[in-house]
């Protein structure tokens, strides 16, 4: 079965709005699928479509502050895929595009085949290699359900390093 990450984020947004709504929460907001294009001055062109953006009031009119949520397919046996999450998804962060005005990020890493215990390992490996000074991942202290979450850091252009938290939840 193919995961398509598009109908799972459309689906993930209908949720966390209408949980917002039913708790009445209203420190925070949701953008889904916040398209991220080239500088003004510059001839238009689509540098991205990050799959969350997350607002709090003290982000509001800062169009690049925003904590960015991106989701990327992935499968330990597939090194395309651990390619594409590392140059599209973690590669986003790094060089600026996606939430250049905050300090962390969130990648969600939809799992689509039974994973050995080395998939983060790999991940971390690839993002060490591909991105000169970023930091080894490390496991959070705890599982939350059936998702491995780690974070390490990763240089980030003009800016200080990034701080990006893995989601890694099965799909399968």
């Amino acid at each position: 079965m193919r995961v398509d990450e598009n109908f799972i984020s459309m689906a993930i947004m209908q949720w966390l709005e209408e949980i917002q709504h039913r708790r009445d929460i209203t420190s925070f907001m949701f953008i889904h699928e916040a398209v991220k294009v080239s500088p003004l001055g510059q001839r238009p062109k689509i540098l991205g479509r990050i799959d969350y953006k997350v607002l709090f009031p003290q982000h509001f009119g800062r169009y690049n502050a925003y904590l960015g949520v991106e989701s990327k397919r992935i499968a330990s046996d597939r090194s395309a895929l651990a390619r594409y999450y590392v140059a599209t998804g973690v590669g986003k962060f790094a060089s600026g595009v996606y939430g250049e005005g905050h300090p962390a990020g969130i990648l969600v890493g939809y799992v689509v085949r039974a994973s050995s215990q080395t998939l983060s390992q790999d991940l971390s490996d690839r993002v060490v290699k591909a991105f000169p000074g970023a930091a080894a991942f490390k496991p959070y202290p705890r599982q939350y359900g059936s998702a491995a979450i780690v974070e390490g850091t990763v240089p980030r252009q003009g800016h200080p390093p990034v701080r990006l938290i893995h989601a890694l939840v099965p799909m399968h």
